[in-house]
């Protein structure tokens, strides 16, 4: 036969206990729910404290439907959440994303920011992974508030010392009455714990630097923790908003630094197609080009590249209403400088001031030409039909083969003679047979 309390509630089983007593699984009969009844040995002037604590709405805390005293224990009835533990979580799976830790750590922020700034205060006393309930769809809840309670007046001193070792703060076990920082204290102990992964209560017994165990998760994370997790109470955060803030200014500089590695890929996708066109101006103008090759094919290959990168600007800073726009802190205040319009400038600055250059330095190439009273083409291509751009005293590997073309268009008169003649290092001359060449028309 199953124990009936207070004509109502059907006990079920066991799923809990902490230090200020049993949690118990339980059927109202009279609404035929299942509930969560936390057992209490202390119920000396809790009486108008339960009160308070029935009044408490919050989506990350378990609603607290009714409280009454049987056989001089005494019973707080709330609403019973499904799920599992974070303990059990972190057990079974480890550490969580950063992403969903600092999810989980805002959730639990909200929740304490709220019991904080009550009125009276409500110091929870007893935060641990335990007491945190990962429901189905995600969320964090907080329950097991009968610790709670024990703080809402302001009392001189403790009635009765709660904590969990590795989580609570040092003054709590020194008879000191616990007060908000108690509770930033054990944040800290948790956020550490989520970040890492690593139980406080196995060894090697102490807290060590996030950023030990995980050299990704970023500073400000660390400092936070540290800053949370102070010996002296005096030296964590004064509020548990201020540690919501500190919280929200962490994922502030995540993000600017990610914005930052994102602008910098655009810009070099960006850079890449513009520098390549560029150096496809530059370089074979330093080597001599011929004439018939200007400005087509020569250009093709260089505005090719340079409406790659044109499209991808569009792409990249102007889709979306996304500027390309250089941001800087300056003393917490952004400013936005003048749109990023200098990769434009030095890339088409660079593809004029090549053609101008190559220009001047064409007037030096004359291995490609033969002076007199006309003007004799011929050009050179190896054996990929690639053309060879070269000027006077360029060297080509014997192993190499080469073709010479004559364009018709290019012949000074229908019909000529045409012999090579080929000049040693020692001035010597070697000529070929003389071959008749003609235009057709």
């Amino acid at each position: 036969m199953r124990k009936i309390w207070n004509n109502q509630y059907e006990q079920l089983r066991k799923i809990g206990e902490g230090a200020s007593g049993r949690v118990m699984l339980a059927r109202d009969l009279h609404l035929n729910r299942l509930v969560a009844i936390k057992e209490m040995e202390q119920i000396r002037e809790i009486r108008r404290e339960m009160e308070l604590l029935k009044a408490l709405k919050h989506p990350g805390l378990p609603d607290i439907y009714d409280y009454f005293e049987e056989d001089r224990h005494g019973f707080l009835v709330m609403e019973y959440v499904e799920g599992v533990t974070l303990k059990e979580y972190l057990e079974q799976h480890g550490k969580p994303e950063l992403t969903q830790a600092i999810v989980w750590m805002k959730e639990l922020l909200d929740i304490l920011v709220y019991l904080h700034e009550q009125h009276p205060a409500v110091v929870y006393r007893d935060l641990k992974p335990d007491n945190l309930i990962i429901q189905e769809e995600g969320h964090l809840k907080l329950i097991d508030l009968g610790g709670a309670f024990f703080r809402c007046h302001n009392q001189s001193e403790e009635r009765v010392s709660i904590g969990t070792p590795g989580y609570s703060a040092p003054e709590q076990w020194n008879g000191i009455q616990a007060d908000v920082s108690c509770d930033i204290f054990s944040f800290g102990a948790v956020a550490h714990e989520l970040l890492t992964g690593v139980n406080p209560l196995k060894p090697p017994y102490e807290r060590r630097p996030v950023r030990r165990y995980d050299r990704r998760i970023p500073v400000s994370y660390e400092q936070m923790i540290q800053k949370c997790t102070r010996e002296h109470p005096k030296e964590r955060y004064a509020s548990m908003r201020e540690v919501l803030k500190a919280l929200e200014d962490c994922e502030t500089i995540k993000r600017r630094w990610k914005w930052k590695g994102l602008h910098l890929c655009r810009c070099l996708l960006t850079a890449i197609p513009v520098t390549m066109g560029a150096l496809l101006v530059i370089l074979p103008l330093l080597n001599g080009i011929p004439r018939s090759s200007f400005p087509d094919p020569f250009l093709r290959k260089p505005i090719l590249c340079l409406l790659v990168g044109m499209l991808l600007y569009l792409i990249l800073f102007r889709l979306g209403k996304r500027k390309g726009s250089l941001l800087r802190q300056e003393k917490e205040v952004w400013l936005t400088a003048k749109k990023g319009i200098g990769l434009w400038s030095l890339g088409i600055g660079l593809l004029l001031g090549g053609l101008a250059f190559g220009l001047q330095q064409q007037t030096g190439v004359r291995s490609s030409f033969a002076s007199g009273k006309e003007t004799f083409w011929v050009d050179m291509k190896d054996e990929n039909d690639r053309l060879l751009l070269v000027k006077e005293g360029t060297v080509l590997p014997v192993g190499d083969k080469v073709r010479l073309e004559i364009p018709m268009e290019r012949m000074p008169r229908q019909q000529m003679s045409l012999q090579i003649i080929a000049i040693d290092e020692k001035g010597e001359v070697f000529g070929s047979r003389i071959i008749r060449i003609k235009a057709e028309d």
